[in-house]
């Protein structure tokens, strides 16, 4: 590294240089394990390696000092350099995206939590924000739930919701039609906070699937009405029209819409067309006859 000049005749009688490597407090860099500088003394390399977070974006200067191996009363020279050490999370060495547990739910009006599961970065201790950048629903856009719809605490600052979330899917909302079923996928981003924009390891995505079960399709079950149950109805032939409202069954959830479909027994009159004693409104059953006694056999 150094090297000296004889006059008025060329020669290297004086021998080898010895080097000493100082840090700025003029304490000797260690020759073996340092951290983080160690200094070969046998092939005048330096070796760099620490996981101090406190050196990042710092400059350290270092002296080098020659002196004559076999003179130790002669003049030595030294000279300095810096060193820059620049944060290893401004360009990770790598970053992997981790596969997330979805959500599941039938509009239970109960808020399904979420905990997200943290990226792998090299080195470890940067800092990973995430953050939700967009939502589908079945594969295309959708406004029936936003990022705002999933509350994550995407930044990990020792809180007790960080990494969290939560949906809640309400009764009123598939009522009014504002939120139906389907797969809806939130599309997230963990960021490297420090890195570098552009940086092949800055972000990576990953998503979260929130599948919303139709409670109704099907329901957990319809039964039969109890109280009041059906009741068989008689009528007299040429009475006035008598009126039957059966009640309703019942769903659970109780929300589900019930349809009905009726199949009236028609029967055959005196002159041998078909006929019925038997007309429907909606739930309500009117009936009426009194042209002949056809009907007296049929059960309607």
């Amino acid at each position: 590294m150094f090297t000296y000049v004889t006059t008025p005749v060329t020669h290297s009688l004086c021998g080898s240089f010895s080097y000493t490597v100082l840090e700025a407090d003029d304490t000797e860099v260690p020759t073996s394990a340092g951290d983080p500088t160690t200094y070969n003394t046998a092939d005048q390399t330096f070796t760099f390696d620490s996981d101090n977070a406190d050196l990042d974006g710092t400059t350290k200067t270092y002296t080098i000092v020659a002196a004559f191996t076999n003179y130790d009363t002669a003049e030595t020279k030294e000279t300095d350099f810096d060193v820059v050490f620049i944060d290893p999370c401004k360009d990770p060495f790598s970053l992997t995206s981790a596969a997330q547990t979805g959500i599941t739910d039938n509009f239970s009006e109960t808020a399904q939590p979420f905990t997200l599961t943290p990226f792998t970065v090299d080195p470890s201790r940067c800092e990973i924000q995430y953050s939700c950048d967009s939502v589908t629903k079945d594969g295309s856009a959708t406004n029936e739930l936003d990022c705002a719809s999933l509350g994550l605490d995407g930044i990990f600052n020792s809180d007790p919701t960080d990494g969290t979330g939560s949906i809640t899917a309400t009764q009123a909302a598939y009522l009014d039609g504002s939120l139906t079923p389907g797969v809806f996928t939130f599309n997230l981003v963990g960021t490297v906070v420090d890195a570098t924009s552009g940086v092949t390891n800055e972000s990576k995505p990953t998503t979260i699937t929130v599948t919303l079960v139709d409670p109704c399709d099907p329901p957990n079950s319809v039964t039969a009405p109890t109280s009041p149950a059906f009741a068989d109805q008689s009528y007299i032939i040429t009475d006035a029209s008598k009126d039957y409202t059966h009640p309703e069954f019942v769903a659970d959830p109780s929300y589900c819409p019930v349809t009905y479909t009726y199949a009236v027994t028609d029967f055959t009159d005196d002159s041998s067309n078909a006929a019925s004693a038997v007309t429907r409104a909606d739930k309500t059953f009117s009936f009426e006859y009194g042209a002949d006694l056809s009907p007296v056999s049929p059960t309607a």
